[in-house]
């Protein structure tokens, strides 16, 4: 994790901790906390910190980096309750596995592609290695003779 850069910061991160260890200092947060009922959330995180909630109440806030962390530890200790979340959650996780499947289709397309370009290449170079062999095989001619080289394939006439 990036180091804390701001006193503010510090206390959203502070605040954050205390209300997941459950021992918030605002006397209505600890209220809440001791009948089992708070939740963790940007509003409840910043009224602990001392702090405006807008500074992490929307998504173009001072600190996106505290918001998600609140949104992530919240959605991961919130059980569904009703069918309408569990169906929110459902589609929610529906659209993560399509952008996962059209980020992996994307990504084995590029890599055919290289693989065709590296095929590609490949040929061009064992053709041209070929050529470099076959004339290599040939004997040397003076420049001016009229003699032309026989190839060893050929049977001579008997």
């Amino acid at each position: 994790m990036k180091s804390i850069q701001t006193r503010v910061e510090k206390d959203l991160l502070d605040a954050l901790e205390r209300l997941k260890d459950g021992s918030p200092k605002n006397a209505g947060l600890a209220k809440k906390a001791r009948a089992g009922k708070l939740r963790i959330n940007p509003t409840t995180v910043a009224k602990e910190a001392g702090c405006s909630r807008t500074l992490i109440g929307h998504d173009e806030c001072a600190y996106p980096e505290i918001r998600n962390q609140i949104r992530k530890y919240s959605e991961s200790t919130k059980p569904a309750t009703s069918f309408e979340e569990i169906n929110r959650q459902l589609r929610r996780d529906n659209l993560d596995l399509h952008e996962a499947v059209r980020l992996a289709m994307s990504r084995v397309a590029a890599m055919e592609l290289q693989l065709k370009a590296g095929q590609t290449e490949t040929m061009r170079t064992v053709r041209d290695l070929q050529r470099q062999l076959a004339k290599a095989q040939q004997p040397d001619l003076p420049s001016g003779s009229n003699v032309s080289h026989i190839s060893a394939r050929r049977k001579r006439p008997q």
